[in-house]
């Protein structure tokens, strides 16, 4: 059985584990997209695929509860988290900012956005985020973005303010 009281004693191991484990899943999918060898990252045998996936999908939920639990966290965890929380929220404004920079860099100096608006076809958005658009509606669009960021900054979320904690424990080790 989980006693829940004895847990704050490994908090800081779990968030440890399992911001490693998001991480290496993460890169390894930042690999696959880059196109590195598939052979290399084991992606051709699918069982190690799937366990993976689902490996990395538990560790997400995990993180989140680590991150939402305040009873598992003692009285340093708790400062630490705090100060992780206020450099999350002093980041936030720098998201937009940071996603402006990159898509000029790439997109528009690199010419992806020429070569976007050459083939209409293509869709930005991935198929899961598009919703139906029977009546042809231009403001539906704006809508999956809205939807797609959500669902990228849901993702991503867990592993940022686990590096930002791993950060201020670093830094308070000091």
């Amino acid at each position: 059985m989980i006693n829940l009281k004895a847990g704050y004693r490994h908090y800081n191991q779990w968030i440890d584990v399992i911001f490693w484990i998001l991480l290496f899943g993460y890169a390894r999918g930042l690999l696959l997209m880059a196109g590195f060898p598939r052979d290399y990252l084991l992606a051709e045998w699918r069982p190690f695929h799937v366990g993976l996936g689902i490996i990395v999908m538990i560790a997400h939920v995990v993180m989140s509860l680590l991150i939402m639990m305040r009873s598992l966290r003692d009285e340093y965890a708790e400062i630490l988290w705090q100060k992780s929380a206020a450099s999350f929220v002093n980041l936030l404004p720098a998201a937009p900012l940071l996603w402006i920079a990159v898509n000029i860099a790439f997109a528009d100096f690199g010419g992806w956005l020429n070569w976007l608006r050459a083939n209409p076809e293509y869709k930005v958005v991935p198929d899961h985020a598009v919703f139906p658009n029977p009546s042809g509606s231009i403001g539906l669009y704006q809508y999956e973005a809205i939807n797609f960021t959500i669902t990228k900054l849901t993702q991503y979320f867990p592993i940022v303010f686990a590096g930002l904690y791993k950060w201020h424990r670093w830094r308070d080790g000091q």
